[in-house]
């Protein structure tokens, strides 16, 4: 079963107001912004989802899981394997902690990850 999973890509970017920034970024309705945020969408305009995409600055494997169901079953080596839930870390968290010179080094190793695109 293939379910969005927005709450965590929201999650992993730092944003605190998911409902707020889905209607500002994305032009959602409250409604809509909410049956989104519960998984409760059964489709999703394509332009809708690439708003979000750019928001987030993701692609849309980054929204979707892929949940094996009893009728499909695991499929062992299958492209979709790569949308299985995986725990993310909350690492807006674990910057917090860090001191100044953590954080500068934590910068240069952003700055390496990005020239190497």
């Amino acid at each position: 079963m293939m379910k969005f999973n927005l709450e965590q890509a929201l999650f992993m970017k730092g944003v605190e107001k998911p409902n707020t920034w889905l209607r500002q970024k994305a032009g959602l309705t409250p409604q809509a912004a909410h049956r989104l945020m519960k998984s409760k969408v059964r489709n999703l305009e394509l332009k809708t989802l690439e708003k979000i995409c750019i928001g987030l600055y993701c692609t849309p494997n980054d929204l979707v899981q892929w949940i094996p169901d009893g009728k499909v079953g695991d499929i062992p080596g299958h492209p979709l394997q790569v949308l299985k839930p995986r725990s993310m870390p909350n690492v807006s968290e674990r910057i917090k902690k860090l001191n100044t010179d953590q954080l500068l080094e934590l910068d240069k190793i952003i700055d390496g990850m990005e020239g190497a695109e």
